[in-house]
């Protein structure tokens, strides 16, 4: 298994597109970060359940960051990132790919990659050729198919009457 390299994926009150995304996956022999932002409590024990036999994913909801952010000192209200705690009602992505970020740099990683709930990764193993980019390139990005954009750009195309992408 690597271990300078995982990756964190990002979830707020979505099981079902979870299940899908960690399905794509939880085969690869790397470490995997739940990052669990779910307000609703039935959703973050889903959540658990989802991941509770998959060896190589953690799960992190509030409590494993509240440990986090205890644990390294950090005071939340002087904190320049911003980092909030997870499961509130509000939309925090920003904030929790911020605390994914700092998670990943005090646990010595060198190499980290953000999925989102809505992505399935048809061919897992270019997760590596991705990580490989990443020897040479300070950020990679990859086109995403095959579910639907939820992500605000999806929005805001629902809103404008437009085609959203698949």
């Amino acid at each position: 298994m690597e271990n300078n390299s995982a990756i964190f994926v990002f979830t707020k009150d979505r099981p079902y597109s979870l299940s899908k995304t960690i399905d794509s996956i939880s085969t690869l022999e790397i470490q995997i970060y739940l990052i669990d932002d779910s307000y609703h409590l039935k959703n973050r024990f889903a959540n658990q359940r989802l991941i509770q036999d998959i060896t190589n994913v953690s799960y992190f909801g509030n409590n494993e960051y509240e440990s986090f952010i205890k644990s390294n000192n950090i005071n939340k209200s002087d904190n320049p990132f911003r980092i909030k705690s997870l499961g509130k009602k509000h939309w925090n992505l920003g904030n929790v790919r911020n605390y994914a970020l700092i998670y990943a740099i005090l646990s010595g990683l060198e190499r980290a990659l953000f999925i989102d709930d809505d992505i399935i990764v048809p061919d897992p193993e270019s997760i590596f050729e991705v990580f490989e980019y990443l020897d040479n390139y300070l950020f990679v990005g990859a086109k995403i198919t095959g579910m639907q954009d939820d992500s605000i750009v999806g929005h805001i195309s629902s809103e404008l009457g437009l085609e959203r992408s698949e």
